[in-house]
């Protein structure tokens, strides 16, 4: 058991100092003894799948918890994971070496669809269209290289990957979430921003895939769940218009509430809307920063005040029928 070192010290009948240098000796023994022996092997692969997965965790804590810094990784990784990982061509690579700096291994489903989820998750962090862009690359190369025209859903490889017997398609979710579920989860967010018919129609065939098999064992398709519920309720849409700097209350208004089907856009100027039907035609009142709450691009009466807003997102999370308000034209 260990003991406090003022008790050891009194048991070996030296002071509290004498004991220090007596252990910083011993220390400097054993390093040097340990310092003759074989290392451990150290596994020093990033993998674009495993990045990406960090990438949304800390895009999505830095724009809940305010955290600015955290956000500031996730940018700082997709740039990394997109310029390292991938090749001239828009080819994903699955694995980078710190030892040579090269990329290798074609990249898998996994690498794919988790990038352009987490980039979706980026983009309602940062608000930088960019990201949705880069995220809609991947999916549509996703869709041309990995797609199951027979039955629906996704292959784990690539259709140019030649060095094995069969491709697989793995669908149930371990300990990190299926490519599948993830892919499905990703078309579904993108069909909402881009108003995308293919992208909605390929998410809802993905999922339909596992239906009987996660409604039996439903503790093996956690994430399919999510992507199920993501394709079942229409997303809570809010597009966002006018100074950037007026942002901040609104945005706050989000995170204190939970919105699992968040569909958030923002611009600031006109020109930065037109990617984005969920951004085209709204105008900022008088000049100031507005929010326009809707569903299926159907809105609200646009606020310039955050408690307006607050209101009629409580109203429309609550479901309260008769007391919801109007559509706004």
């Amino acid at each position: 058991m260990p003991n406090d070192p003022d008790v050891v010290a009194r048991t070996l009948e030296i002071s509290p100092e004498e004991l220090d240098a007596l252990l910083a000796r011993a220390r400097r023994t054993l390093f040097e003894a340990r310092r003759q022996r074989v290392p451990p092997a150290t596994d020093t692969k990033v993998l674009t799948s495993w990045n990406a997965l960090m990438l949304a965790a800390f895009a999505e804590a830095g724009r809940i918890l305010g955290r600015p810094e955290d956000v500031a990784v996730a940018v700082e990784n997709a740039e990394f994971l997109l310029t390292a990982l991938r090749d001239s061509d828009g080819a994903l690579r699955h694995v980078w070496s710190p030892l040579d700096g090269r990329a290798r291994v074609h990249g898998l489903l996994e690498d794919y669809a988790f990038l352009a989820d987490a980039l979706v998750t980026l983009y309602e962090a940062t608000l930088d269209v960019r990201w949705l862009t880069e995220a809609r690359g991947l999916v549509e190369r996703m869709l041309a290289h990995f797609w199951d025209e027979a039955r629906g859903g996704f292959f784990d490889t690539s259709a140019g990957t030649d060095d094995l017997i069969v491709r697989p398609k793995e669908l149930v979710d371990n300990a990190i979430p299926a490519g599948n579920s993830v892919a499905a989860t990703a078309l579904l967010r993108l069909a909402a921003y881009w108003d995308d018919d293919t992208l909605r129609e390929r998410g809802e065939q993905t999922v339909r895939l596992v239906g009987r098999a996660a409604a039996e064992q439903p503790l093996g398709f956690a994430n399919w769940l999510c992507a199920l519920d993501t394709l079942l309720h229409p997303p809570v849409e809010l597009a966002l218009v006018g100074p950037v700097g007026e942002w901040a209350p609104f945005l706050d208004v989000l995170a204190r509430r939970y919105v699992p089907t968040l569909l958030l856009a923002a611009a600031e100027a006109e020109e930065q809307a037109a990617p984005l039907p969920l951004l085209r035609g709204r105008t900022a009142l008088g000049g100031k920063a507005t929010a326009y709450l809707c569903e299926h691009f159907a809105c609200r009466e646009p606020t310039t005040d955050p408690d307006v807003l607050a209101a009629q997102l409580d109203r429309l999370l609550g479901r309260h029928g008769e007391d919801e308000e109007e559509p706004f034209p």
